[in-house]
């Protein structure tokens, strides 16, 4: 894979964890995205973050993508626990890391079927 993707990859996987942490610290983040909805965002988040470690990791290591955005979704729902109006939730923690592996399982079929990615 073209290491300027594998580059520009990683500095918009680092910048968005950072921004991810500081604006959870924010008190505008409180309340922002209304219950169910507030799963999409999660999932939304997982994927995204599960696309970028595939361009990263050059498709080589499946599981360890999974268990990073896994790793990442669950600090940060700990990280919830010291935050005032906040309160960390399992089924965000889910919804983050479901869609990571779905994402991962549709890279890996698509890459197999078009050897593309």
């Amino acid at each position: 894979m073209n290491i300027r993707i594998r580059i520009t990859a990683s500095i918009l996987f680092v910048l968005v964890v950072i921004l991810l942490y500081w604006f959870a610290e924010q008190p505008a983040a409180v309340g922002l995205v209304p219950h169910p909805f507030d799963k999409v965002v999660h999932a939304l988040l997982g994927a995204g973050m599960a696309f970028m470690l595939w361009l990263i990791l050059d498709c080589k290591i499946p599981w360890l993508n999974i268990g990073l955005v896994a790793l990442l979704s669950g600090f940060e729902e700990w990280h919830q626990n010291f935050l005032p109006g906040r309160v960390p939730d399992f089924y965000d923690f889910l919804a983050a890391t479901g869609a990571a592996f779905l994402c991962v399982m549709l890279l890996r079929f698509m890459r197999n079927k078009t050897r593309a990615l």
